[in-house]
């Protein structure tokens, strides 16, 4: 961390704290004040993600963080993958105009495979990489509920792909969203915003809620300060219908259907002089989904769900690669108390996943061009309550059968120990697994043409894995809520790594198609890396006075990674610089008066040396002012302490890198 960039933190954290202490009194906190101490302790945080039934988060054996829908509107932040940034240990850097790099707890790329993705229990990921295409990952933000952010392997309940983590976005109920709410903006970054959503009853049992929404983003600049092929727009629309009875069912259907493009520019090669060309080209992207959940309640303790979801998408990349991929999953669960010690949930689940993948060229190649893949998965999971519920142990684990590895098992135990009341100890040995996708075992992707005579292919050959990724996870916490004015939550951990992703370079061999002739350097896909990882994440929330809450996060993070013994890699510790060591956030939350509110958010992200990223300090502020009921204008500059700044870079098939603007936006939000 840069002498500078120290100076500029200590600076807006005492501005910041200056500023807040002239405020007025904020709405919601005024509320809160004047709650008596039984009406506080029903306010307590409930996430659905760790276990899979409702908890309170001081009651989850976890490290969870909550980013609620009161953090979305006064962060000022105008996408998903901004608002992630509120959530320590999740790496979040913006590409360019459309692309992100989000991970957590390491490994941090575009193609980040580790992570797993859900919006409204639909897992959203692409089986290319088993990553997730965050240009097309959007809703109404005023219509989210919470985002669950689970850091550390959740593949005893999730399954695969749950390695390092879930990030789990839940929308409101349609009840929860009646009347109508329009809302438009502009500015320099994000160009345009436009959404409305309405929400209305059939009848007393039944609500519905309709939305639409169009964004468009600017391009960025490259790192010479010119503006380049970027930008993205994106359209969608969806609904949501929510039934229940008073016989304890609930029925859920709901789907979205989005269109839109993003521009880019990319390297062609070329086996002939000058064997690489910058190309412009337009991304095309559609997609539309729906799910069903059906939820019946025997008693207060003990309830079926039953939901089945179908997923379809197609993106067309520019001129390298088109992509149809169809997914239909069927996932049952049942929870139920045995005595007064077991909490027991258990369920099963089918997907079936199908693609088409037309990548032909030269640059770009991935066979066969189709394929089905089914996936049949179980989990069991039981919540032992000792001492008369001071000490909980946690013990399950998932079992997935899967078209690449076979049979996988992925258990895990947890205790959470409470001591006294408000104040949690908690750890867990966790077993994660990142199974094969289709890009590790049949991409090849032709990097780099050296001239020469033949000229030289550099070139990402894919192969059959048959066995996962795998990591032994060990994690310790402690949580509490102090006077109920302080929340508290530290999170420590230790990854042992094995069987990981790499290139391995091969012998050359001689290619004559295409002509010409030419020499190929392959670097082979192999699963011979091992690695560990350790750090400490922390979160504060500290509520000040009525008018001024401040709310603070840090993480510090460690990777150390090793090749196989006897393996040739390129650059086996190439990761070890793509996540920064330390990261750290602080927001200021408070108001002139009841219907002005004024909100800062700060940012250190320490460098990236692979990357060749420097570290970075961040700010933005929020002005929101209320002059009539229902209508509500907000004036939002972003990162207002550098002209631009580089996040990430060194991004196969993306160039050049791009750097993120200072920007304003202006918002205009009417609720009837």
């Amino acid at each position: 961390m840069s002498s500078t960039n120290m100076k500029r933190i200590n600076f807006i954290f005492v501005l910041c704290l200056v500023v807040s202490s002239q405020g007025g009194h904020a709405d919601s906190l005024k509320e809160l004040s004047q709650l008596s101490l039984e009406q506080f302790s029903e306010l307590d945080v409930v996430v659905t993600s760790v276990s899979r039934k409702p908890q309170k988060l001081l009651d989850t054996a976890a490290a969870v963080f909550v980013i609620s829908n009161e953090d979305i509107k006064r962060s000022g932040v105008t996408s998903i993958p901004e608002a992630l940034r509120m959530a320590p240990g999740i790496e979040v850097a913006q590409i360019d105009s459309q692309k992100w790099a989000i991970s957590s707890r390491g490994f941090n790329g575009r193609f980040a495979n580790k992570l797993l993705v859900l919006m409204d229990g639909r897992t959203v990921y692409t089986p290319l990489f088993s990553g997730v295409y965050w240009d097309t990952q959007d809703t109404v933000l005023e219509d989210i509920d919470r985002i669950e952010v689970i850091r550390g392997p959740a593949t005893a309940i999730w399954g695969g792909n749950a390695m390092n983590g879930v990030i789990n976005i839940i929308t409101k109920k349609a009840s929860e969203t009646q009347g109508g709410l329009l809302t438009t903006g502009i500015g320099t970054e994000l160009k345009a915003l436009a959404s409305g959503r309405y929400g209305g009853k059939l009848n007393d049992d039944m609500y519905y809620r309709l939305y639409a929404k169009h964004a468009d983003r600017d391009q960025l600049l490259d790192l010479s300060g010119n503006g380049t092929f970027g930008g993205r727009d994106l359209s969608q629309a969806g609904f949501r219908l929510d039934w229940s009875n008073a016989s304890r069912d609930n029925i859920t259907l709901q789907g979205d259907i989005y269109t839109g493009s993003s521009n880019k520019e990319f390297s062609k090669l070329s086996l002939m002089a000058p064997f690489s060309v910058n190309t412009l080209a337009s991304d095309e992207l559609e997609g539309y989904n729906l799910l069903a959940r059906w939820q019946h309640d025997f008693n207060s303790d003990n309830s079926l769900e039953i939901q089945a979801y179908y997923d379809h998408v197609i993106r067309k990349d520019g001129i390298t690669i088109e992509f149809d991929n169809d997914i239909f999953d069927l996932d049952i669960k049942h929870q139920f108390n045995w005595n007064k010690q077991h909490s027991i949930i258990w369920g099963t689940g089918y997907r079936l996943n199908r693609d088409e993948i037309h990548a032909d060229s030269f640059g770009l190649r991935i066979s066969p061009r189709e394929r089905t893949s089914p996936l049949y998965t179980a989990f069991f999971q039981d919540d032992i309550a000792l001492f008369d519920g001071q000490l909980h142990l946690i013990m399950g684990s998932k079992f997935e059968h899967n078209d690449f590895t076979g049979f996988e098992y992925q258990p895990n135990a947890r205790f959470r120990w409470t001591p006294i009341a408000n104040h949690m100890f908690w750890g867990a040995v966790s077993r994660g697994l990142r199974i094969t996708d289709r890009g590790t075992e049949s991409v090849r992707v032709d990097t780099t043409v050296i001239s020469g005579t033949p000229p030289r292919v550099v070139s990402v050959i894919g192969s059959k894995q048959r066995k996962p990724e795998e990591v032994i996870a060990y994690e310790l916490g402690y949580r509490a809520k102090i006077n109920n004015n302080y929340f508290f939550d530290l999170a420590l951990f230790y990854n042992k790594y094995k069987d990981l992703t790499m290139f391995e370079r091969g012998t050359a061999f001689l290619e004559t198609t295409p002509a010409p002739a030419h020499l190929v350097i392959p670097l082979s896909i192999k699963r011979e890396m091992d690695a560990e990882s350790y750090g400490i994440e922390l979160t504060n929330e500290w509520n000040i006075h009525p008018k001024l809450t401040l709310k603070g996060t840090y993480s510090y993070f460690d990777l150390h990674m090793h090749a196989a013994q006897g393996i040739t890699s390129s650059s086996p510790e190439a990761q070890e610089g793509r996540s920064p060591h330390h990261q750290l956030s602080l927001r200021s939350l408070y108001s002139f008066s009841e219907d002005i509110q004024l909100d800062t958010w700060i940012r250190y992200v320490d460098e990236l040396p692979d990357l060749n990223v420097n570290d970075y300090v961040s700010m933005n502020i929020q002005l929101s002012w209320t002059p009539i009921n229902n209508l509500k204008l907000s004036v939002i500059g972003q990162n207002l302490i550098e002209n631009s700044r580089q996040e990430f870079s060194g991004e196969i098939l993306t160039i050049p890198n791009t750097q993120i603007q200072r920007g304003i936006f202006a918002k205009l939000q009417w609720q009837f």
